[in-house]
């Protein structure tokens, strides 16, 4: 009888150790990262504007903006209030925002996100000016997987080790009869 003791302990740790691994395995450790250029929009003297859709792979993104308003014609003062908004392109939800406030300066800045999928931007707001933006990707951050597939793993590793243990179990009651 310790000998099915001993195997339940050992399923219990093997158990724990497969879970600990499934929920940790999404986890990304930092990095300086590789990032590659998937697109660049820019403009000059515009309203607001819609993007054509770009796709990122890799769950680890960020949008480099850079503006610069022009001067107003009448008064000459430079004014802009710039801003770009990120949409998720197939369920057109809205993902997040970055811009800054009425400005007469030339500013930049950086947008760091964390989804992939396809995406378009609406870029302009009240600004009138030049403005580039570049988007890029991480190619060294983990894909992201949809949410059940570790709990697919985690189930099918359970049904797996089950069955193995009730087929243990039926053989010791064999070999004892």
């Amino acid at each position: 009888m310790p000998l099915v003791g001993n195997k339940r302990a050992a399923l219990s740790v093997l158990l724990f150790c497969l879970c600990a691994f499934v929920s940790t395995s999404g986890i990304a450790l930092a990095s300086s990262g590789n990032w590659v250029e998937v697109t660049r929009f820019t403009g000059i003297e515009t309203g607001e504007i819609t993007t054509e859709p770009f796709t990122c792979d890799y769950v680890e993104w960020r949008i480099r903006w850079n503006s610069s308003p022009a001067y107003a014609r009448r008064s000459g003062a430079r004014v802009g209030l710039f801003m770009i908004q990120v949409y998720n392109h197939s369920t057109g939800k809205y993902v997040s925002s970055v811009g800054n406030g009425p400005s007469n300066k030339s500013e930049i800045g950086t947008l760091s996100l964390n989804e992939n999928g396809t995406f378009h931007l609406n870029i302009g707001g009240l600004f009138r000016g030049e403005y580039l933006v570049i988007v890029e990707q991480n190619i060294e951050s983990i894909p992201e997987f949809p949410s059940w597939t570790p709990l697919l793993i985690m189930l099918l590793s359970v049904s797996i080790l089950v069955f193995i243990y009730k087929r243990r179990i039926q053989n010791q009651g064999r070999q004892k009869q």
